[in-house]
């Protein structure tokens, strides 16, 4: 899909100065394998009625897709070197972390079924304040951030996930039944409950 850098030919490796280039070219070589993930586990989610879920997915894998080309522009904006290798730096830190808990939440779904208890209204009620605690942890991101580029950063994950989980509710309301309900809610939590964890 991409023209991807080889991680052992990237001059970041070998102590020299960060190419914003060559670090965009890296955090594409972190993403593609998430890519992977989410793919896969759409097909086997798909055979399992589990349809909220690749909503999800799908709706993340445009968003990240968009976003990378963006956020780069906005890093190669930094008129100071210092602070551009800083950002730069700290953004690949991050999407190091998302590799690491991604391959780490897929092993565990792997490994074996869900145990995530309660029903479908419990679920939902757990996701809500899953989705109240994403959105105040992006606000204080914002508020504490040391570089305007991460305002504007955490500020495009705000407004996607303040757009995405209306889209998720009302998809959920229109499952046919409690159970199809509580099952797609399990897999959706987990993911929610995941995604808001430190990667170590």
């Amino acid at each position: 899909m991409y023209n991807l850098a080889i991680a052992e030919e990237n001059p970041i490796d070998y102590g020299e100065q960060a190419n914003t280039d060559a670090v965009k070219m890296r955090a594409y070589t972190l993403v593609e394998p998430i890519g992977a993930i989410l793919n896969a586990a759409e097909k086997r989610y798909k055979t399992q009625g589990l349809t909220i879920p690749t909503i999800l997915y799908e709706d993340v894998k445009v968003y990240v897709l968009e976003t990378l080309p963006w956020v780069f522009q906005q890093f190669k904006a930094v008129a100071n070197e210092t602070n551009r290798e800083r950002v730069t730096a700290q953004f690949i830190g991050e999407v190091h972390g998302f590799n690491y808990m991604s391959k780490r939440l897929d092993k565990i779904r792997l490994s074996g079924p869900l145990n995530v208890a309660g029903s479908a209204s419990e679920l939902l009620g757990k996701i809500q304040q899953t989705e109240k605690f994403i959105l105040e942890s992006l606000d204080h991101e914002m508020a504490i951030a040391s570089h305007p580029v991460w305002v504007a950063f955490h500020l495009r994950i705000k407004n996607f996930m303040t757009a995405e989980f209306p889209k998720l509710y009302k998809a959920i309301n229109e499952l046919p039944d409690e159970e199809t309900k509580r099952k797609n809610l399990q897999v959706l939590l987990a993911d929610l409950s995941h995604a808001t964890l430190p990667p170590l």
